[in-house]
């Protein structure tokens, strides 16, 4: 239940991206500011939940990254959160799924 909860939040970051996204101004700034800031509170607890949240939370910083609209401190921040996504994900994946690419097929359960 407290997975889909958190999907539904990335959704609706998701849905709000192209919104904040179009011409810089500050209040775009500001919005995306506070996107970054609320992935940053979140991801050290959430991202090894499951695959799922890995690939929606990589969409939300690629689609960010390329933008085009963000700041120099924005492209950093979103790349610094981006690596730290990953290596997570890296630590993890093998447990979760060890038939994904990099996962370990000696972990397998089932």
């Amino acid at each position: 239940m407290v997975e889909q909860a958190i999907l539904t939040v990335l959704n609706l970051i998701v849905a709000i991206l192209p919104l904040v996204m179009g011409p810089q101004n500050q209040q775009a700034a500001t919005a995306i500011e506070k996107i970054i800031s609320a992935l940053e509170g979140i991801l050290p607890e959430i991202i090894t939940w499951s695959d799922t949240i890995y690939k929606v939370v990589t969409n939300i910083l690629l689609t960010l990254q390329h933008s085009g609209t963000l700041t120099p401190d924005q492209v950093a921040a979103t790349q610094a959160l981006g690596a730290q996504v990953d290596a997570a994900w890296a630590a993890v994946v093998n447990q979760i799924d060890p038939d994904a690419p990099g996962g370990d097929p000696a972990t397998k359960t089932a």
